[in-house]
This record gives C-alpha cells, sequence and structure tokens, in this order.
C-alpha cells in the first residue's frame, strides 16, 4: 500500500518513503542512494535525505484538488534497487 500525504498548495511538506519492509534493509543491506521521480508538474521536490531505512524529501507546489504518484528508487550498497511508491494530494488547508 502507498503511504500518502495531503498537503495544501501553499506548504511545503516532507514526504517519507519506508524501506523498512524489504528483505535487503530486514537482512542487514542500506540505502547508499535514491532518487525521487521529478516528472510530476507543478511540483517542486527537493533533494532525497536519507534517513536509515527512510529517505525523506521536502515538497511544495502542486495543483489544487490533484493526486500525484511519485516513485523513489533507492539503491542498496549491495547493489539492489528498490521501489516505493507514494500519493501525494493536494487541497486547500492541509491536514
Amino acid at each position: 500500500m502507498p503511504t500518502t500525504l495531503e498537503k495544501a498548495v501553499t506548504e511545503a511538506r516532507i514526504f517519507a518513503f519506508d524501506y523498512s519492509n524489504f528483505i535487503e534493509i530486514v537482512g542487514g543491506d542500506t540505502v547508499a542512494s535514491a532518487i525521487v521521480d521529478d516528472d510530476p508538474i507543478g511540483l517542486t521536490i527537493g533533494a532525497p535525505i536519507i534517513l536509515a531505512d527512510r529517505v525523506q524529501v521536502l515538497i511544495s507546489g502542486g495543483v489544487f484538488l490533484d493526486t500525484y504518484t511519485l516513485t523513489c528508487t533507492a539503491t542498496t550498497a549491495g547493489g539492489s534497487d528498490l521501489v516505493v511508491c507514494g500519493l501525494l494530494t493536494i487541497s486547500q488547508c492541509g491536514t
């Protein structure tokens, strides 16, 4: 199930992608690098920050009432590529 976040058009929010349940991470591998898609029109996505088994990005902008699918691909130190998707909905007032 994808992670979901709701934010207002005017907010800048942190979005976290969780890799803790991947067998590679459970087995002791670590996230070495990450890329978050930057295709969603109207969003500004900051540089990924790796925090152990999570990857965080700061997101701002967006189009009111749009829902965006965000994809984060993490490469582990052992060479695995792991993909986590999330949904971001843009509201008038946030949550």
